[in-house]
């Protein structure tokens, strides 16, 4: 995972899907969205579209490809995104998704990505802008050995001495606990 250090402003990213109707059917078995505009090809001949078009949140749905996998890539959170539809996708369409980083704001870990979607005819279909954060990883430390300090956890017959006690023991496998004799054990 890049730092956001490592992002320069004009940096493009892209890439490319073809929509199958297969894409179609599952989009509309997930969502539920049942439009005739989009799954009846009757329907479809009726309108001035003459054709059934792509769900216009299926082809943006790449958008999210391109932000978790490519820019900025794994670990990334989309927060925001405005969109705006262009011209009608259609089952075939070979759509190139573009992100070209427009801004960046070290304080916040945020990136301002510009978005595009074209089709094989260099149409754009759909133009945005995307904020996305990139998430700290945090470090995992390594818990298989005893530490050489020693940990008093007082209560540990109940609540939160005893949820701290279980806790460590988990961790490190060998725990010595004091427990007050007339309480009995946690």
């Amino acid at each position: 995972m890049k730092s956001i250090e490592q992002f320069k402003v004009g940096e493009i990213a892209e890439l490319e899907h073809t929509v199958t109707q297969d894409d179609v059917e599952t989009f509309m078995r997930l969502t539920g969205d049942r439009n005739p505009l989009h799954v009846d090809e009757q329907f479809a001949r009726r309108t001035s579209l003459q054709k059934p078009v792509v769900h216009g949140m299926l082809s943006s749905a790449f958008i999210s490809t391109l932000i978790g996998m490519v820019l900025p890539g794994p670990g990334a959170l989309w927060t925001s995104q405005t969109l705006e539809f262009l011209h009608p996708t259609y089952i075939g369409d070979t759509l190139k998704i573009s992100g070209q980083v427009a801004q960046i704001s070290p304080a916040t870990r945020t990136l301002l990505l510009d978005i595009q979607l074209t089709n094989q005819r260099a149409q754009r279909v759909v133009t945005g802008r995307a904020t996305v954060k990139l998430l700290e990883l945090i470090e995992e430390k390594n818990v298989t050995e005893l530490p050489s300090q020693v940990v008093l956890v007082t209560g540990a017959n109940r609540g939160i001495g005893a949820a701290i006690a279980r806790r460590l023991e988990e961790l490190y496998s060998r725990l010595i606990a004091a427990r007050h004799p007339t309480r009995g054990a946690a």
